[in-house]
């Protein structure tokens, strides 16, 4: 009985250990081709948190160039190491390739309603606890049909003051619009590059 236990326990810490643990130097060497997964909402969120429910707003921002980006940062990166790299749009297509990689949207700690990326303005009683851009992915390559390094995490927050009477994206000015698109441009670069830091590659 205690070894039936003993072999349980172990198999679990391997378990936990392959998911949370980089590519290995044998993994890469034999991975040539890498498919790529953008599971991030095609547009980011656009959400205003007041003092009560009935001064909250949920939007999105309508551009999906920026979801692209993100793909393009993953991908030029890749490629830049070596890899022929192919966006695909399901898991069914990753026999094709030697590694998958799924780029999978993330929340902020402590921020309600965010998922992956976008504009948030937090206050209360007129005193703001945060008016920015936020990115959060995790970077997930998936080899042999194993998910690997669960830490591959990356984030970004930068704060950006805009029109109050901006309660949704139709709503925001174009010069709003502007500088919140290029601080989450930005923010992905970030993102993309601490959660790179991990992965092994």
């Amino acid at each position: 009985m205690k070894i039936g236990i003993n072999v349980i326990i172990i198999s679990c810490l391997l378990l936990l250990t392959g998911c949370a643990s980089p590519l290995t130097t044998k993994e890469l060497e034999e991975t040539h081709s890498v498919g790529v997964i953008n599971e991030f909402p095609e547009n980011p969120n656009f959400t205003i948190i007041g003092t009560t429910i009935f001064n909250n707003s949920h939007d999105e921002i309508k551009d999906p160039s920026i979801k692209k980006f993100i793909s393009t940062e993953v991908i030029s990166r890749l490629k830049s190491r070596g890899y022929t790299v192919t966006e695909i749009s399901d898991q069914k297509f990753a026999k094709e390739f030697d590694l998958v990689v799924a780029i999978i949207p993330r929340d902020i700690y402590g921020m309600p309603a965010t998922n992956g990326y976008g504009f948030y303005r937090k206050s209360a009683l007129n005193i703001k606890a945060f008016e920015g851009t936020y990115v959060a992915l995790n970077l997930m390559p998936k080899k042999n049909g194993w998910s690997r390094c669960d830490t591959c995490f990356g984030k970004s927050m930068a704060g950006l003051t805009i029109d109050e009477s901006s309660e949704n994206w139709s709503k925001t000015n174009e010069s709003d619009k502007v500088k919140i698109i290029e601080k989450l441009k930005h923010g992905i670069k970030i993102s993309v590059e601490n959660a790179f830091k991990n992965t092994g590659f």
